[in-house]
C-alpha cells in the first residue's frame, strides 16, 4: 500500500488561522509529502509556498461581492449563492488570476462537475479529478459506469459520502458510504480525509466514519497509490485562540498519519 499525504490549505492551513508557511513545516515534519492548494482569500500564489503543491482544487461557487450573495443570486457553480461562498472566495476573475499562476505547472486539478471544456482563451477548465458529491446527483453506480466508459479519475471527499444536501444519491447510512467506497475505489485515486467532527476523530481515528471509509478503500486498491489529504475545520477555536488551533492541527495530522500506516 503506497500512501502519499498532504494537507489542504484552505481549512488547516487558513490564512484567518496560522500562517500557512509555518502549517507546512509543520506537517512535513509529521511525515507529509505535498501540499493542496484552493483559490480562497488570502491564498498565497505558487511563488509564496515553500514546497510543491501537487493539487489545486478550484473554487465551486465564487460570487462577485457581498449584495450578490445576500440576495442569494447564483454563484460560479450556478447555485444560490450564501455566506461562505463569500467569505471563502474572491470573485470569479480573481479565483481565475489565482488558478492560471498554477496552469502548466505539474500540477493536478481538482473539479466539482465532469467538464472536459476550456474557456475562449483555450485554458482547461475541467480538472483531472472530479470530486464526489451529491450536487452530482448521480448514484455510486451511475459514476462508476461514467469512469469506466469515458476514463474519469475521482477524488472522493469522505464526509460528501454522508451529504443529504440533495438527497440521497450516495445512501443514508453508514453502510451505504462503506459501499459506496467500495464501488468508487478502482477510480479513485485522491482522498480528502475529512470527518464530521474533528474531536472525535482525533479521539479515535479507526473508530470514526471518515476513518473507516479510507481504510475500507485503501483495502480495496492494495497495489495502487493513493494521495490523502487533511481536510477539516477547527471552528472558532482557531479565530480566538491561535494556539489551540495549532494544538488541534498536529492532533488531527498525526490522527490521520496513523490511518495511512
Amino acid at each position: 500500500m503506497r500512501v502519499g499525504m498532504g494537507p489542504e490549505w484552505r481549512l488547516t492551513l487558513g490564512p484567518m488561522m496560522a500562517k500557512p508557511e509555518k502549517l507546512i513545516w509543520q506537517a512535513l515534519e509529521l511525515g507529509y509529502d505535498f501540499v493542496q492548494l484552493l483559490p480562497v482569500r488570502g491564498a498565497p500564489t505558487r511563488g509564496a509556498v515553500l514546497r510543491p503543491v501537487r493539487y489545486y482544487e478550484r473554487a465551486w461557487n465564487a460570487v462577485p461581492g457581498l449584495w450578490h450573495t445576500l440576495r442569494h443570486r447564483p454563484g460560479g457553480a450556478g447555485e444560490p449563492s450564501g455566506i461562505m461562498d463569500w467569505l471563502l472566495f474572491p470573485n470569479k476573475e480573481e479565483c481565475q488570476r489565482m488558478t492560471d499562476a498554477f496552469l502548466n505547472q505539474h500540477i493536478r486539478f481538482i473539479d466539482h462537475e465532469f467538464n472536459r471544456r476550456v474557456d475562449s482563451w483555450l485554458r482547461p477548465v475541467g480538472g483531472d479529478f472530479v470530486e464526489i458529491h451529491s450536487g452530482l446527483r448521480l448514484t455510486p453506480a451511475e459514476i462508476a459506469a461514467k469512469c469506466e466508459t469515458e476514463s474519469w479519475r475521482l477524488c472522493l471527499d469522505t464526509l460528501h459520502l454522508t451529504d443529504r444536501k440533495y438527497g440521497d444519491y450516495l445512501g443514508d447510512s453508514d453502510e451505504d458510504a462503506l459501499a459506496a467506497a467500495e464501488t468508487l475505489a478502482p477510480y479513485v485515486d485522491v482522498v480528502h480525509v475529512h470527518p464530521e467532527n474533528a474531536g472525535d476523530f482525533i479521539a479515535a481515528p479507526f473508530h470514526d466514519l471518515a476513518g473507516q471509509i479510507t481504510r475500507h478503500l485503501l483495502c480495496c486498491v492494495p497495489n495502487r497509490r493513493i494521495d490523502l489529504i487533511a481536510e477539516y475545520n477547527p471552528g472558532m477555536k482557531a479565530f480566538l485562540c491561535p494556539r489551540e488551533s495549532d494544538r488541534l492541527t498536529a492532533e488531527f495530522l498525526r490522527a490521520m498519519k496513523a490511518i495511512a500506516e
